[in-house]
């Protein structure tokens, strides 16, 4: 094969040229005959032969990188003995892979490596699931890092169609949870039911009708304090929301100077200890310790609380009325008030651009399907299971309200969710009680007779959220194979069946208190002997130890009875500036539960 060279094809070879250029071109051709050019011209041509191999290795992997191209086109001339040295180490490095390949590994030697592996493995195995179990704000928090708050801040709080600016008397449950804040208190409810105690130090359960209660010196009230107390409340009458904490007190005694006084009475109440969380209103509470806020201020559209030496960084809280959302929204994006709740999506649209912090607000109500305890078909608790997996309680809250709505289980205000949506686990709960699917229906024989899974549920026709509750509910339970008869009925005719117990199922609405109401508790969720015991369990409680005790397992016997199914608990959106911390803990109907950490945050220069 014939190559083309330069010199071929060189167009100055057929012009007429000089003798001198004749010689010198002589010169050129000996010069690179000769044996040193030629062996520097080959490795020069070997060096760019590999540099374009390297450039086509790159096409075929589908990436050209720019960085490569450019150094390739630098004038840049490799040492020839470093490129042969790297080659040679190269090699070296195959022969050696090759020599490692070859060793020979022992078998019992082998077998001890793999058991250190597992071992290791198990070891970091154990690190990791730790850390997954532990909650996310041990394992991230860093108390050294809290934010500097502004001294001595004033917090503006707006809120909308405010009942009355008087505490004792307003059931609004924000200026509920203030008059709680700036007034004594014997107890106070934690979320799993405990008692955290205040003023009072210690309580004494004689029977379910007479308490002793000690006081807490730190608190520097008397047995007249909270006698006053009661009376104040006893003579607001129904106009105050915790008349019905004190309405069954029928005396109050001071047991012989000691700083204790039993509470006596009318009616029994096993769990009366969970009713003393109301506010004692007296006129030292400046000089009270254990009186965070006092001195209450009040216009007809504001209420204002005065710190009384307390550790916050709050100097006032205000809670500022508004006749009307746009208003109060509009005071709020021109930083006029640091908070305010909101119940709508188009409140939260009139926020616009500015920025904010959201946290959610749960205020109490509810909806929950409950079941008559006299139906046959739900008093069976694989029907009961059955119904509440077949529900898919997510869509449900999607229909009805997506913004301001979230599950919920029990009428306990920290219930968990247990029972999520599963098609699969419903219909296995009925197979392995001997029911059958006929024509898309289950159907088994009870006492003797064959009955198809059908449960009548009622709902008054003006009633147009539970209306669309009750078709999603008939749909989801269809496709399992049970049967949900709506019957939609006029007021009247709905109270008759209501009370004549003439239905299956119902959807009610329920608003869940601060303490465990176990009357309502009794009459609406207390379907078999299971039940009961747990309920008589309650009652029957000797301390305030056992009541607690009771009450948690209470809770986890309605759970696993599926005594009611929880469809949706309503909520509000708190909504606060962006410089305002110390909401991010907000609890059930419990707004100022980190009151030392809330305040302005100071930026950071």
């Amino acid at each position: 094969m014939i190559f083309l060279s330069a010199e071929i094809i060189n167009p100055d070879r057929y012009k007429k040229t000089t003798r001198k250029e004749i010689e010198k071109r002589k010169k050129n051709n000996k010069l690179k005959n000769s044996t040193s050019f030629k062996k520097a011209n080959s490795l020069k041509y070997k060096k760019e032969k590999k540099s374009r191999l390297k450039d086509k290795n790159k096409l075929k992997i589908g990436k050209i990188e720019n960085r490569y191209v450019s150094d390739y086109e630098v004038n840049i001339k490799p040492n020839l003995n470093v490129k042969l040295k790297e080659k040679s180490r190269d090699n070296n490095k195959d022969k050696n892979k090759k020599k490692v390949k070859n060793i020979y590994f022992p078998t019992p030697l082998k077998i001890s490596f793999a058991i250190i592996g597992i071992v290791v493995i198990g070891f970091i195995s154990k690190k990791i699931v730790k850390l997954e179990n532990m909650p996310l704000i041990s394992v991230f928090s860093n108390k050294e890092n809290k934010k500097e708050l502004q001294k001595e801040y004033n917090l503006k709080l707006g809120i909308t169609k405010l009942d009355t600016t008087d505490m004792l008397k307003s059931r609004n449950i924000v200026l509920d949870e203030l008059s709680l804040l700036s007034n004594a208190r014997l107890v106070e409810i934690n979320k799993d039911y405990t008692i955290n105690y205040l003023a009072a130090e210690k309580i004494e359960k004689i029977n379910n009708k007479d308490y002793i209660i000690y006081l807490n010196k730190e608190y520097n009230l008397s047995v007249d304090d909270i006698k006053s107390g009661i009376e104040k409340l006893k003579s607001l009458g129904e106009e105050s929301p915790y008349y019905k904490n004190i309405i069954n007190i029928n005396s109050v005694e001071e047991i012989e100077k000691s700083k204790s006084f039993k509470i006596s009475l009318q009616n029994d109440d096993p769990y009366y200890i969970y009713k003393l969380d109301f506010p004692i209103e007296v006129q030292n509470n400046k000089n009270n310790e254990g009186v965070k806020y006092s001195a209450q201020s009040k216009t007809d559209s504001t209420v204002t609380l005065n710190k009384n030496k307390s550790g916050t960084s709050l100097s006032t809280i205000s809670l500022n009325n508004y006749q009307d959302s746009d208003d109060m929204v509009a005071d709020f994006r021109d930083d006029k008030i640091d908070m305010f709740f909101a119940s709508s999506d188009l409140t939260m649209q009139l926020i616009g651009k500015h920025e904010y912090n959201v946290k959610k607000y749960r205020d109490g109500e509810n909806i929950f399907l409950f079941g008559n305890k006299d139906s046959k078909l739900f008093g069976l608790k694989e029907v009961r299971k059955a119904l509440a997996y077949s529900l898919k309680r997510e869509d449900i809250i999607k229909e009805v309200n997506k913004s301001f709505s979230e599950l919920i289980d029990l009428p306990f205000i920290y219930s968990q969710v247990k029972y999520k949506y599963d098609i699969y686990g419903a219909e296995n709960e009925l197979l392995a009680s001997g029911w059958k699917k006929k024509n898309g229906v289950y159907a088994k024989v009870i006492d003797g007779e064959s009955r198809n899974l059908e449960l009548n549920l009622i709902v008054k026709e003006t009633d147009e959220t539970k209306k669309k509750i009750a078709s999603l509910l008939k749909e989801m339970a269809q496709n399992i194979g049970i049967k949900i008869n709506v019957n939609i009925l006029k007021e009247k005719e709905f109270n008759e069946k209501m009370q004549n117990k003439d239905y299956d199922i119902i959807i009610a609405d329920v608003f869940v208190n601060q303490y465990p109401d176990i009357e309502f508790l009794k009459e609406y969720v207390n379907i078999n002997d299971v039940t009961n015991n747990a309920f008589s369990k309650v009652y029957e409680s000797n301390s305030v130890e056992e009541l607690t005790s009771s009450i948690s397992s209470l809770e986890e016997t309605l759970s696993s009875e599926v005594a009611c199914i929880g469809i949706l608990a309503r909520n509000s959106n708190l909504v606060y500036q962006k410089y305002i911390s110390g909401f991010e803990y907000t609890n059930y109907l419990k707004l100022f539960t980190d009151l030392e950490n809330i305040g302005k945050i100071i930026e950071e220069k």
